[in-house]
């Protein structure tokens, strides 16, 4: 073993050298000197010091920050006695180290020992679970820091947020950070980000404008986040007025941030307002020449993206995996060799290893230049060509005039064991737009996707079918206005597929095109259509289609006349939604659940409790969206007993099985009532297992009430149920807190304490 003079004299002292070898650790815990810090582990092994608390927690402390998990876990395992800091170094020494795992059994540990647990702690383990993105486990720490009361502290309420925004839970983080007393500018920041990578670009921007409302100063990732909200929604107006911004600061904007204000000038087609910041940047760095290159590159001034690149080499800059993709497009569009080979050449002396954006732009760069030999070569030696390196190479034949190739390589992709994707499927069909007709031989899928555009309308409705079951409608519609012939079943497949989509505009612009091309619309396109009418509401449209459905005989359909009466009810003419009950002379349950609904939304209580009367006398039997109807009616109108009456009948005379759904609803209706004592015995006298979450209902009313021993008792109830819902708790501390029963707010508090998870 290396030994040093310095180690020999440290072997020769006593107990009293404690804090000598502790200041020597942390020594080595600054520089990262884990050589050292090994031989001082040795020399305090020797003499017995390193089972000992003091210097053994500052071995694991040191250990963790050089990233040695085995030996910190080997001197926190040997421990004589073991405090919270032990545990606390270890579990944030496997959660900084890429072990989260590790760290959440720690702390699962921990909270077996019943240890009383601090922030620090609750920080190491919340990162742990970040980076695992486990919700529920992150929402079982979230209740343990509530239960030991530090919900206030701003950084663990930042982590927490961080750790719902992870997560896609945005909504929690918001309620997170609503709740917070003192928030600081990370707390801005971490529910901006949230909603940023949900979307949510408004309310990013949103967010950004009410933090400065209540006088706190941006940052650069504030800024940051708000130029690329801006970039998201197209808000460029906006965007323009955070550069104000960012100049009148009295701090130097950083290289990210500058470089992100020139992305957003970029995207929003404003060239000549990135090329103004970058002019004047006195500071730039790969990523700011990747910016304008890729700008050039996306305006289609590849000879521009080319110099600025030959700039960038020559003033010393050295180019990325992000910097060839792009000059490599320029190149592609330049349709010259010579460059393209020049770049080439460069990525190889640089020993620069190709990713598959590079590898995809270099393959389509060879063939726009007709070098199909070398795109081959490149796509052959790709190692673990993913989906993306073949679309290049089956999309490069195809542009490049060889589509039996194309399809030569699609074959290939399909017997390795891929699926295609939109970009595989369009790299077909662009082939089949050069290629005759192909050999039988080849399978159907490819044979469907070569024809694609040729006259058959068999054909041209299973390509419309691909795209609709791949969700992508603008696809279908391209290929819809491409079909030299269409039938009524190609207008239904978009108009249904834009339907599911929540385009209903575009399904009144396509029922427009398809009258107009003198189809004719069947018993599916106008229903579907009148749905649409419905929902927007469009009641002009809806009684033109209906003169176009007596027109051509469709009003006697069920599924048509059913259409017809919701469309009117929803648009608020209920008379004319009875007109056409009346003539349907088949009525269906969907025609009489429409008019029931109808009514209880134009708030005609009476009416849609008489329609229901009059379909079961007429030997109807209501479903469950039937008997939701009424019972909305009801509770609209305030009928307690009518609504008791008929939710009873879902057991007796209508045969309909009561559920736990059932039972919530007409809890729900008792309280709008305020009956929350005829809830309580409603659900005593139930005869089916009932959850927690029905009780929560009768909660949740009680705290609306201000019924506060009605709410002690659902509580109980729910906690009989499940004794960990840390929901029950809070909604019952909010109750007392509407009451002024601050001691019971405290009580309970406690009482959450005990709760062992």
């Amino acid at each position: 073993m290396m030994k040093c003079p310095l180690l020999t004299s440290m072997h020769e002292c006593s107990r009293a050298s404690y804090h000598k070898f502790a200041r020597l650790l942390q020594d080595c815990t600054k520089s990262k000197d884990l050589v050292q810090g090994m031989l001082l582990h040795c020399a305090l092994h020797e003499m017995g010091f390193d089972s000992g608390l003091f210097l053994g927690n500052t071995l694991i402390h040191m250990y963790a920050k050089c990233g040695c998990l085995p030996d910190a876990r080997y001197v926190f395992e040997n421990l004589a006695k073991s405090n919270l800091f032990s545990w606390t170094a270890v579990i944030s020494a496997y959660a900084d180290h890429g072990e989260p795992e590790e760290a959440i059994h720690l702390y699962q540990r921990i909270c077996e020992l019943g240890l009383t647990l601090d922030k620090y702690v609750f920080l190491a383990v919340l990162k742990a679970f970040i980076s695992l993105g486990s919700l529920i486990a992150g929402m079982t720490v979230h209740a343990h820091v509530i239960i030991s009361g530090f919900e206030s502290d701003v950084f663990i309420a930042n982590t927490i947020m961080d750790m719902y925004a992870k997560c896609w839970h945005v909504d929690s983080a918001r309620q997170v950070f609503c709740q917070l007393r003192k928030v600081d500018i990370i707390s801005w920041n971490v529910i901006m980000t949230g909603c940023f990578q949900q979307g949510l670009h408004e309310e990013t921007f949103a967010y950004y404008l009410q933090m400065q409302k209540i006088g706190i100063q941006p940052n650069d990732i504030t800024f940051m986040l708000a130029l690329k909200a801006c970039t998201g929604c197209s808000l460029l107006v906006n965007g323009k007025k955070i550069h104000v911004q960012i100049f009148e600061s009295c701090f130097e904007s950083a290289l990210s941030l500058l470089n992100t204000l020139m992305h957003m000038y970029a995207k929003g087609g404003y060239l000549d307002s990135a090329c103004a910041v970058f002019n004047r940047m006195s500071r730039k760095d790969t990523a700011t020449w990747n910016v304008m290159i890729a700008a050039y590159v996306d305006e289609g001034l590849a000879s521009e993206a080319f110099f600025l690149f030959v700039t960038m080499t020559e003033k010393g800059y050295k180019p990325d995996e992000l910097t060839f993709s792009s000059i490599l497009k320029a190149c592609a569009h330049l349709a010259t060799i010579e460059h393209g080979r020049c770049i080439h050449f460069q990525l190889m002396n640089i020993g620069l290893e190709l990713d598959v954006a590079a590898n995809c732009a270099l393959i389509e760069m060879y063939m726009k230049c007709g070098c199909y030999s070398d795109a081959s070569r490149m796509f052959g030696e790709f190692p673990g060509k993913d989906r993306i390196t073949w679309n290049a190479m089956i999309m490069g034949c195809a542009q490049s005039g060889a589509p039996e190739k194309s399809f030569a390589l699609f074959e290939q992709f399909l017997v390795e064991g891929n699926f295609p994707d939109k970009a595989t499927t369009i790299s077909v069909l662009k082939a089949c737009l050069s290629s005759p007709i192909p050999d039988q031989r080849r399978g159907n899928r490819v044979l469907a996707m070569e024809m694609t555009f040729l006259s058959d309308l068999f054909v041209g409705n299973t390509v419309l079918e691909l795209y609709v079951e791949c969700g992508s409608l603008e696809d279908a519609y391209h290929a819809l206005s491409k079909m030299n012939t269409r039938d009524v079943v190609s207008w239904n497949m978009v108009i249904v597929a834009s339907i599911q989509h929540g385009r209903q505009e575009d399904v009144l612009s396509l029922f427009e095109l398809m009258l107009q091309e003198h189809a004719v619309p069947d018993h599916i396109t106008y229903s579907s259509v009148l749905k649409v009418c419905a929902t927007l509401p469009a009641l002009e449209w809806g009684m033109e289609i209906h003169r176009l459905v007596i027109l051509s005989a469709c009003e006697s359909s069920v599924s048509v006349g059913s259409a017809l009466v919701d469309m009117y009810a929803k648009c608020g003419a209920i008379n004319d939604a009875f007109q056409v009950f009346n003539s349907i002379d088949e009525r269906q349950l969907v025609a009489w659940t429409a008019i029931i609904a109808g009514c209880a939304l134009q708030g005609l209580c009476k009416d849609s409790l008489s329609l229901f009367v009059q379909m079961v006398d007429d030997g109807v039997k209501p479903d469950t969206v039937t008997f939701g109807a009424v019972l909305s009616s009801c509770s609209r109108a305030g009928l307690l007993q009518e609504g008791c009456y008929y939710f009873f009948l879902m057991n007796t005379i209508c045969c309909e099985f009561v559920t736990a759904n059932h039972v919530a609803c007409i809890v729900d209706l008792l309280a709008r009532a305020g009956d929350l004592l005829g809830a309580k015995s409603l659900l005593l006298s139930m005869p089916i297992a009932l959850d927690a979450v029905v009780w929560m209902v009768l909660l949740d009313a009680c705290r609306i009430h201000g019924d506060v021993e009605m709410g002690r008792y659902a509580c109980k109830c729910i906690l009989c149920l499940d004794s960990g819902c840390a929901q029950a708790y809070v909604v019952l501390s909010n109750i007392y807190a509407l009451a002024g029963m601050w001691d019971e707010v405290s009580k309970i508090r406690e009482e959450m304490k005990r709760i062992t998870f």
